[in-house]
C-alpha cells in the first residue's frame, strides 16, 4: 500500500515538474532575465525620478505621431469618400447589341427570336425587348395573330 502511494506521488511530480519549469522560463523571459532581489534604496529611487523629470521630450517622436494620426486621418476621409461613390455602368446604347445580350442570357433560339421580332412589327412596338418584358402585349398580339388566321 505504501509502495502504490510512494509510485503515484512519483508520478504526479514527474507531471508536475515539466510544467513547473516551464513556468519559471517563461517568467524569466518575461522579466527580460532580470531578477530583482534586493530592494532598490532611497537615495536611488530619488534619483531616478529626478533623472525622468528631468528629461526633456524629444521633438522627434512627436512630430513622427502627429504625422502618423495625420496619415491615418487621411485615410480614414479617403475611404469614407470612396464608399460614398455609387458605381455607374455602361448603359448599352446599342438596341441589337442589347438584343443580343438577352437573347443569350434567355437562352433563344435564332427562329424563336425572329418570330419575337415579327411579332413586334405587328404589334408596332419599338424592339422585341418590350414584348419579353411586357408578357401582356405579347398575348394580345398573339391573341390577335390567331383570331386572324381562324378567320376564312
Amino acid at each position: 500500500m505504501l509502495q502504490n502511494k510512494a509510485f503515484m506521488l512519483a508520478e504526479i511530480v514527474k507531471r508536475i515538474t515539466p510544467r513547473l519549469l516551464r513556468l519559471l522560463a517563461i517568467g524569466i523571459c518575461l522579466t527580460g532575465g532580470r531578477v530583482a532581489f534586493a530592494s532598490p534604496t532611497q537615495e536611488e529611487v530619488f534619483r531616478s525620478i529626478s533623472e525622468s523629470i528631468s528629461e526633456t521630450g524629444d521633438p522627434g517622436k512627436f512630430l513622427a505621431l502627429l504625422a502618423a494620426v495625420g496619415g491615418l486621418v487621411v485615410l480614414l476621409i479617403v475611404i469614407s469618400r470612396r464608399k460614398q461613390e455609387t458605381t455607374t455602368f455602361k448603359s448599352l446604347n446599342n438596341t441589337s447589341k442589347l438584343m443580343k445580350e438577352v437573347a443569350l442570357a434567355m437562352d433563344l433560339k435564332p427562329a424563336e427570336l425572329k418570330k419575337l421580332k415579327s411579332l413586334a412589327v405587328e404589334a408596332d412596338v419599338s424592339s422585341p425587348l418590350v414584348l419579353m418584358l411586357c408578357p401582356s402585349i405579347l398575348k394580345r398580339t398573339v391573341h390577335a395573330r390567331t383570331v386572324e388566321s381562324n378567320r376564312p
